[in-house]
């Protein structure tokens, strides 16, 4: 049993509460399933220090405004919790962070107060992941509002065994510095592997279709009686194979597809090669 006393930061003040006498394994076993649980009240009673700052790190670029999301400098400028952080090699560019969890109900890694966005302003936040040694692994990322102890957007599923690009639009509506946060969402010990996170204000882009350069390999795209893959050598950088299976007229087609602006008019395009036919 233990006595946890929490003291939170509001409106500039201490405001002293008491959670009373708990059970650790009924407190523990709740914030492994409510798994976005405040993470001001996981920091508090952990006595971490950077939970009070609220002033913006000037590292990071309009490009990116996370410095060393890509951890060629290692884990620099990212902070832990319920797991230790190392930068491996065979990251999807260079070096990857490697999230080694240990079964805490909160394994995390965190890079603090990047940027104060513009309240109402339209910004993307992209990462890749992959299954580490520990199999597939469920992960959440997103952005963390410290001082109002909220998610103002987050992005949350299983990894994958290859290279897998995610990302999410989204309007933020808070006017404080926001961070950004990686997790591993399983019970007991394993890892994921995370890199080239990033998060900038969106760029404006006429094409509705998600991933239609196919740089992102096939993510976001689905097919029928059909496989799909990646080559170079595309018109612009990499195209997108489809391979017919069991002789069956195949298909594909995007996942997502972004909302058009009222009134919007346009076109589609496509560019085809044919490539090689096998009986």
């Amino acid at each position: 049993m233990a006595l946890i006393i929490v003291t939170l930061p509001m409106s500039g003040r201490k405001k002293l509460i008491t959670a009373g006498i708990v059970s650790a394994a009924v407190l523990a076993s709740i914030a492994i399933g409510i798994e976005w649980v405040s993470r001001r009240l996981w920091t508090e009673i952990n006595q971490d220090p950077v939970a009070e700052v609220t002033v913006v790190r000037t590292k990071g670029t309009p490009d990116n405004y996370v410095y060393n999301g890509d951890f060629e400098k290692g884990v620099a400028e990212w902070a832990g919790g319920g797991a230790a952080l190392i930068a491996v090699e065979g990251g999807q560019s260079g070096q990857c962070l490697k999230l080694i969890g240990d079964g805490s109900p909160f394994q995390y890694a965190i890079t603090w107060n990047v940027a104060q966005l513009n309240n109402g302003g339209t910004y993307e936040l992209s990462f890749w992941e992959k299954s580490g040694d520990s199999g597939e692994q469920k992960y959440l990322g997103g952005v963390w509002d410290p001082k109002g102890s909220k998610w103002i957007t987050f992005l949350d599923g299983q990894s994958t065994a290859t290279w897998t690009r995610r990302s999410v639009r989204f309007t933020t509506t808070s006017r404080d510095p926001v961070s950004v946060e990686l997790m591993r969402l399983m019970p007991g010990k394993g890892d994921v592997l995370f890199d080239s996170v990033q998060l900038r204000k969106a760029k404006v882009d006429d094409n509705l279709v998600v991933n239609g350069d196919f740089e992102a390999g096939t993510s976001g795209w689905d097919a029928g009686n059909a496989s799909l893959s990646t080559v170079a050598g595309g018109q612009s950088g990499q195209a997108l194979q489809i391979e017919a299976l069991n002789g069956r007229f195949p298909i594909c087609h995007p996942m997502e597809v972004r909302r058009p602006a009222t009134g919007h008019t346009g076109r589609v395009d496509v560019l085809g090669q044919v490539g090689n036919v096998h009986k």
